[in-house]
């Protein structure tokens, strides 16, 4: 772990070269984490300054491989999880080909995550700078087929996960009928997704118009029982997906306690991302606002179960990016089966958030399912309503 191998001031920690945690072999001042080249996790190769995580080559998680100052996560080649191959700035989730988390096809800076094709989770097919989460066909979560600007999750048609068929620009996650996870029935505009009662994910029970993301109460992932404004994600209590248990307004993602994957139990408005303690993926148990990438205790930056060097959120098996206990190569968030996005623990084909039975969308994101915001939150450029 070499501290500085720098040139221009910048903070360069790590220029070694056989898969050590390299981080920040930059040249001009840019925060470059991880110019390595064999597997390791590659955070920030970049050339111009830009935030580049992971320009790596075979199959680590490529985190920013971009060109002119974009956020680039994962312009990847093989199967491994893509996050950002865009071109013009744009948070480009994504760009895979076969099968992997396609996140972020997207043209013109619209935020477009999954414009994949063969049942993957097609987040943000979209055209003219709408957020459209999932323009899929065939069964797969349609997150987002909306039409003018409006954040429309899910206008899907044969039983899939409804999110957001709202009308007059409200974000509306899943006013369904038969018992599927009512996410944002709002009514002044504000943000609700999800106001259950017994365990459900809540997804913004807010008062003030702040983004609040899951007040549950027994377990369940709690994104944003905050206070001030800010927006805290993740006040759970019992090894949920603790996203943002923050106090003074700084980003705070996951003070958890028990192996879940803890982001951000910061003290001092740093950015701190998994103070976590049994293998989870913990990035940045730093204790002065020094941004401290992996203060993990075996090594490797674990970001699920994943075994042969992808960037794995979940139990994954063969490549892909699977958040969650994926097994055929679809981007699965949960425990799913068959190849259709699944958040939670679904059985037949529907984007099932949580562990739904009978195909509406569930969303109790478990600590699994859970890694699928935690992921779009680290980013930071997908201003998805679910993370609002």
């Amino acid at each position: 772990s070499r501290l500085g191998c720098g040139r221009s001031g910048s903070s360069h920690s790590g220029c070694g070269r056989s898969g050590s945690s390299h981080s920040g072999c930059g040249r001009s001042g840019s925060s470059r984490l991880g110019c390595g080249r064999s597997g390791s996790s590659h955070s920030g190769c970049g050339r111009s300054g830009s935030s580049r995580l992971g320009c790596g080559r075979s199959g680590s998680s490529h985190s920013g491989c971009g060109r002119s100052g974009s956020s680039r996560l994962g312009c990847g080649r093989s199967g491994s999880s893509r996050l950002g191959c865009g071109r013009s700035g744009s948070s480009r989730l994504g760009c895979g080909r076969s099968g992997s988390s396609h996140s972020g096809c997207g043209r013109s800076g619209s935020s477009r995550l999954g414009c994949g094709r063969s049942g993957s989770s097609h987040s943000g097919c979209g055209r003219s700078g709408s957020s459209r989460l999932g323009c899929g066909r065939s069964g797969s979560s349609h997150s987002g087929c909306g039409r003018s600007g409006s954040s429309r999750l899910g206008c899907g048609r044969s039983g899939s996960s409804r999110l957001g068929c709202g009308r007059s620009g409200s974000s509306r996650l899943g006013c369904g009928r038969s018992g599927s996870s009512r996410l944002g029935c709002g009514r002044s505009g504000s943000s609700r997704l999800g106001c259950g009662r017994s365990g459900s994910s809540r997804l913004g029970c807010g008062r003030s118009g702040s983004s609040r993301l899951g007040c549950g109460r027994s377990g369940s992932s709690r994104l944003g029982c905050g206070r001030s404004g800010s927006s805290h994600s993740g006040c759970g209590r019992s090894g949920s997906s603790h996203s943002g248990c923050g106090r003074s307004g700084s980003s705070r993602l996951g003070c958890g306690r028990s192996g879940s994957s803890h982001s951000g139990c910061g003290r001092s408005g740093s950015s701190r991302l998994g103070c976590g303690r049994s293998g989870s993926s913990r990035l940045g148990c730093g204790r002065s606002g020094s941004s401290r990438l992996g203060c993990g205790r075996s090594g490797s930056s674990r970001l699920g179960c994943g075994r042969s060097g992808s960037s794995r959120l979940g139990c994954g098996r063969s490549g892909s990016s699977r958040l969650g206990c994926g097994r055929s190569g679809s981007s699965r968030l949960g425990c799913g089966r068959s190849g259709s996005s699944r958040l939670g623990c679904g059985r037949s084909g529907s984007s099932r958030l949580g562990c739904g039975r009978s195909g509406s969308s569930h969303l109790q994101v478990r600590e699994r399912a859970a890694d699928c915001l935690l992921s779009l939150l680290l980013t930071g450029r997908h201003p998805s309503p679910v993370c609002q």
